[in-house]
């Protein structure tokens, strides 16, 4: 149901998690955007998942999200640059998990270890970004969905801090590739883009992977999953 507008979905996961008393206490709380419901705790003693309202969500709790959820969902497929050979890569992969986790922890460190409000904290913050988006479904999920707002607020994690430095005379750029694909293949290299057949409407961006960066004058090409033409 995370894959699903809030609109039908969220109205589920609340019964969801009302229906089993026994196990209301069991659960695992992370930060995050919303207070809100994400997997309620089973049957079989596996806990619920929640978030609890945090103003500013870091690119760390997001990566913590996403680590929680993939042990729950075999669904979810890997699509990062340099990990993905092609096909549906699931996560549910112990080789593709490790490998997942294992770059995702240098991204973050990367991250972390970068000089503030500087052009190698924007780099690093658009990897972290592309680290944390390329985790999706194939089809990926609708707009107004649980996973089409986590990357919403990973994108804007990256896109604000290139503002800042924009606003503070450094030359850099960033930018959310279009939902028209026709458009958005402007801000990204074709042969890195990942063609569906399913989902969608012919011609949209179903997601983006990676924002197009551009610093000084070193461009860097944005990556989207795209509805192909019929």
């Amino acid at each position: 149901m995370l894959r699903l507008p809030d609109r039908h979905a969220g109205v589920w996961r609340t019964r969801a998690a009302e229906a089993d008393p026994v196990a209301r206490e069991s659960w695992e709380t992370l930060r995050g955007w919303a207070d809100e419901v994400l997997l309620p705790p089973s049957g079989d003693g596996r806990p619920g998942l929640r978030t609890e309202r945090d103003k500013v969500t870091e690119p760390s709790d997001l990566a913590k999200l996403v680590l929680a959820l993939h042990r729950h969902d075999e669904a979810l497929c890997l699509l990062l640059d340099r990990l993905w050979t092609g096909g549906s890569t699931r996560l549910a992969d112990p080789h593709v998990s490790q490998a997942y986790r294992t770059e995702l922890a240098k991204r973050l460190q990367a991250l972390e270890r970068s000089p503030r409000d500087s052009t190698e904290q924007l780099r690093a913050s658009v990897a972290v970004d592309e680290a944390l988006c390329s985790v999706t479904h194939l089809p990926p999920s609708a707009p107004g969905s649980w996973w089409n707002r986590l990357a919403e607020e990973s994108h804007t994690a990256a896109l604000d801090l290139c503002r800042h430095l924009l606003a503070a005379g450094r030359n850099v750029e960033a930018v959310l590739p279009a939902r028209p694909y026709r458009q958005a293949r402007h801000h990204t290299r074709a042969t890195d883009d990942i063609r569906l057949g399913v989902g969608g409407r012919p011609g949209d961006t179903l997601a983006c992977l990676r924002l197009w960066l551009r610093v000084d004058d070193q461009v860097f090409p944005g990556r989207v999953v795209h509805r192909g033409q019929e």
